[in-house]
């Protein structure tokens, strides 16, 4: 079956020969200009003069003597014409930029509807279609706004046209209402004009194919087919109806090929959006190279164009990409907007977020180029610091571990605070130099590069010309809307293998395949429709473009796409949110019945492999005993051995190999820095009263000092000024009410005849276990640091302070032996047991010792939550060969060549563990 471009060609060469100079053929693309060309000289075989080819808004530009402008420059110049109008009341750029481009575009729209703007902006209480919303007596607030904005609106709207018409450029409507006016005037000659494939026309641009068909110098040829033009209730139809009531049938019947042909179209629906570009890439890597040239990859989700870039086979043979990618959807684009929001969220006094950063140095281009290890390093210092946000102080600290060749590119980029836009503009310059040098041999990364440059030099430009003292956050809102615009053009031979398109590239073409990606509801018909501020009521009373007309464009592009061809396939993901598309199911149930159209649906599914459990043993190897024994020599903590009960892997990677799970710093203060520093205060403020029996007036005392030294700790460590904000002072003001309620109670209870005597605070212990030497062949000892000692009432008491939860069931312990405390659900118990254990083996003249925790977060409880050992609250030195023989098998266990260190799969606190 002949093409539509084909048939264009016959009737061309029929009508002008193999001269075509005087012609101009309008189509909906360029690129369709290209393949008509190609028909033009396959059909004559010989040397021929081609036609011009344009598109419709190139036709208006030279009727009218405008241009389009750049959407940027336009809003720039909007912006100055808004300050002219309104003075002192205008919108400074920032809040500008937040509801210009919608008007810019309403503004397009009205001109190119040929609206009378006297007529369109006056009062909205005197427009009868706004009866009901806008004649009350009493407006809301809301509708007052809106009657000012209207207002303001339309004299904008008038002050720019008359600005853009002395101009000589403005918005795409403006150019198409000027073309109109143009064409109208006696005296314009045109030559020889076809439009052909066009579908929906605005007011402006049927005026001036009316005014050309009037001077007898335009042919129109339509791009239709029956089965969606004759029926009147299929919208796929209702925008070429209009047009060919308007301009005549045209020149090219309309075809039946969606009914006659022989069809076939596979839905495919893939288990996720991702496995679209892989069912895409796989398909095109099976077909024979003659096969790949007639078939069009067509991406109704434009974002799906990198993924299907990656999966592509190297066997692929030519490939043509007839879109570009935005700088802000590449990599590059994340890179620049890491620094933009490094900068503009920064904080005044403690810098950029450790977030920021890590985007910026972390990136890819970063990261994996020739600073890669100057990246990594320089993370893991500012990792350490363990707070959410870093003096420029400390960065240029980092910064200042760079090769010298671009060592003033980092300072530059991120070594000083940027808050107005051309500090940021010259941070962004020295960042895409830094990357220019972290990947000098990858041709990629550098045109990427290179286009940010171009678009920073436009931005540059226009900040200079317009708004020189722009703040930062205008600028970064700028920028990204640059980058939206500049694209890296992804070119191959336009002629040549398959062809990767989106939706809008494929009008007036006919491949012989078709795999069209993201055949779901909300891009097949899209589901965003542009923002707007004109009532919808108006914009129905003018035939302004509705989510229907939006809905039926659409379905036309989809219904025009697939008429001539034999061979479809549409993938969409099961787990689209909305759906398969409805033009999916409109096939079904309209096209197939009647048609010679088959149509069937195919599940993609990966194969889910069984996932057993990680399993990981790590086996006892001889270098690993050596670790073992010289650690136990020393002495382990009670805090290991609790460890080793919970999950022995974690012990092995956190106590012995130094594994540590990566905290990621936030926006608090970490809560083990806090209980340090309140660890530090309570030592502080006892520190002048050990060993003497405390007083009502002494606790009075404490309870002052505490929360003077916790203030001044904090401040040490964190500085005053992030205390003073947010999450960090919530923290502090919760730590010294709940300190201060503690040692409230506390001296209450002494005040109630308590005798409590602080006989050591933060005491370290380090005694060995007796019978470890005969049995292991050396010395294990218990070694760590009490929190406090008191005596209570005439008892020992060891004493674990803390800052977080504590449950009194975890400090009965019943059953002293391996497996039963390895089922424990935590080991607060346990390790306050081998604390009393240590302390009455180093102590032999004690008879009996008590242990408990004081929890901070219960101020009711701080008289202490006892451990009890079978069912008694004293551990007496009858106790002690029952501990001495449970420790012993603890640390044979732990010795033990045949048993490995495993993962407990139950534990849910690892700190490190992989398991």
């Amino acid at each position: 079956m002949d093409t539509f471009l084909g048939e264009l060609a016959d009737l061309l060469l029929a009508e002008y020969g193999k001269d075509l100079s005087q012609v101009t053929v309008v189509l909906p693309s360029q690129r369709a200009g290209l393949h008509l060309r190609h028909e033009l000289a396959r059909r004559a075989k010989s040397a021929l003069w081609s036609p011009r080819t344009t598109t419709l808004n190139g036709l208006c530009e030279r009727i009218g003597g405008m241009r389009t402008g750049n959407s940027m420059d336009l809003l720039f110049e909007a912006h100055a014409e808004h300050l002219r109008l309104e003075g002192a009341k205008a919108s400074p750029l920032n809040e500008f930029l937040q509801w210009a481009p919608t008007a810019l575009r309403d503004m397009s729209e009205v001109d190119a509807h040929r609206i009378d703007l006297d007529a369109f902006y006056r009062d909205l209480r005197n427009w009868e279609e706004l009866d009901w919303s806008f004649r009350a007596d009493d407006l809301s607030q809301g509708q007052e706004r809106m009657l000012r904005y209207w207002h303001m609106k339309g004299a904008l709207h008038r002050a720019l046209d008359q600005r853009w018409r002395e101009q000589g450029h403005g918005t795409g409507g403006l150019v198409e209402r000027v073309a109109a006016e143009q064409a109208t005037k006696p005296g314009n000659e045109h030559p020889a004009i076809w439009a052909a494939g066009l579908n929906a026309l605005n007011v402006a641009q049927l005026d001036v194919l009316k005014a050309l068909q009037v001077q007898g110098c335009l042919q129109v040829a339509w791009d239709t087919d029956e089965h969606y033009l004759a029926d009147a209730a299929q919208e796929a139809g209702d925008a070429v109806r209009s047009a060919i009531a308007a301009l005549g049938p045209g020149r090219i019947a309309p075809r039946r090929s969606l009914r006659t042909l022989q069809r076939t179209i596979r839905v495919i629906h893939t288990p996720v959006g991702a496995a679209q570009a892989l069912y895409a890439a796989a398909r095109l890597g099976e077909l024979s190279d003659d096969e790949r040239a007639r078939t069009a990859v067509v991406l109704a989700d434009e974002q799906l164009l990198m993924p299907l870039l990656e999966a592509l086979p190297g066997a692929t043979g030519p490939i043509n990409v007839t879109m570009g990618m935005p700088l802000r959807a590449l990599p590059v684009g994340a890179l620049i907007n890491a620094l933009l929001t490094l900068h503009r969220d920064a904080h005044p006094a403690q810098g950029p977020s450790l977030t920021a950063i890590e985007k910026v140095i972390g990136h890819p281009f970063i990261a994996q180029g020739l600073f890669g290890a100057w990246a990594r390093k320089a993370s893991s210092a500012l990792q350490q610091r363990r707070r959410s946000h870093v003096p420029y102080a400390d960065l240029r600290v980092v910064i200042d571990e760079l090769d010298e060749a671009v060592r003033d590119h980092g300072l530059a980029a991120l070594g000083a605070p940027a808050t107005d836009g051309a500090a940021i503009g010259s941070a962004l310059l020295a960042l895409i130099a830094f990357a220019q040098a972290s990947n000098p041999s990858d041709a990629f990364i550098q045109e990427q590069l290179y286009l940010a440059a171009v678009a920073h030099e436009r931005m540059d430009r226009l900040v200079r010309a317009h708004c020189p003292g722009i703040d930062g956050r205008s600028y970064a809102e700028l920028h990204q809307r640059i980058q939206q615009e500049q694209r890296l053009g992804l070119f191959g031979e336009p002629l040549a293998g398959a062809q990767l398109m989106g939706m809008l590239e494929t009008r007036a073409l006919d491949p012989g395949r078709i795999i069209l990606l993201s055949a779901q509801e909300g891009h097949l018909p899209p589901s965003a429709m542009d923002k707007s501020f004109i009532p919808h009521e108006l914009r129905r009373h003018h035939h302004l473009p509705s989510r229907h007309d939006q809905e039926a464009v659409s379905a036309y592009h989809f219904m025009r796409l697939i008429q001539r061809c034999p061979d479809v396939t549409l993938v969409c993901p099961d787990g689209a949110e909305q759906g398969e598309s409805r033009f999916i199911r409109q096939l079904e149930l309209e096209l197939v019945p009647a048609s010679n159209t088959e149509l069937g649906h195919s599940h993609l599914q990966s194969p889910v492999p069984h996932r057993a459990s990680a399993g990981i043993a790590v086996q006892k190897d001889q270098e690993t005993l050596r670790l073992l024994r010289e650690r136990l020599e020393k002495g382990i903590s009670p805090s290991a051995l609790a460890t080793f009960l919970r999950c022995p892997l974690d012990l092995l990677l956190s106590h012995f190999l130094g594994a540590e799970e990566r905290e990621q710093p936030s926006g608090m203060i970490a809560p083990d820095l806090l209980g340090n520093a309140i660890h530090k205060a309570f030592e502080l403020a006892y520190n002048a009263h050990v060993e003497r029996p405390l007083t009502v007036a002494d606790m009075a005392a404490i309870r002052k000092e505490s929360a003077a030294h916790l203030e001044h700790l904090l401040e040490q460590e964190f500085g005053r000024e992030l205390l003073a904000h947010g999450q960090p002072l919530l923290q502090r003001t919760m730590a010294l009410k709940a300190l201060d309620a503690f040692m409230g109670i506390e001296e209450e209870r002494l005040g109630q005849g308590a005798l409590t005597t602080v006989l050591g605070l933060e005491q370290a212990v380090n005694v060995p276990i007796p019978g470890a030497l005969e049995r292991f062949g050396f010395e294990v000892r218990i070694k760590g640091r009490i929190d406090r000692i008191d005596r209570r009432d005439g008892l020992v008491t060891i004493l674990d302070l803390k800052t977080g939860k504590a449950k009194e069931d975890s400090l009965r312990v019943k059953d002293p032996t391996v497996e039963s405390l390895r089922a424990a659900k935590d080991h607060h118990g346990f390790q306050l047991l081998t604390y009393a254990f240590a302390y009455l083996e180093a102590r032999p003249e004690e008879e009996a010792v008590a242990a408990a925790i004081l929890p901070l977060q219960q101020a009711s409880r701080s008289g202490g939550l006892l451990l009890q050992f079978n069912g008694e609250e004293r551990i007496t030195r009858t106790d002690l060969p029952m501990l001495r023989s449970l420790l012993l098998d603890i640390v044979a266990e732990l010795l033990d060549p045949a048993v490995p260190f495993t993962h407990n799969s139950k534990s849910s606190y690892c700190k490190a563990c992989v398991g």
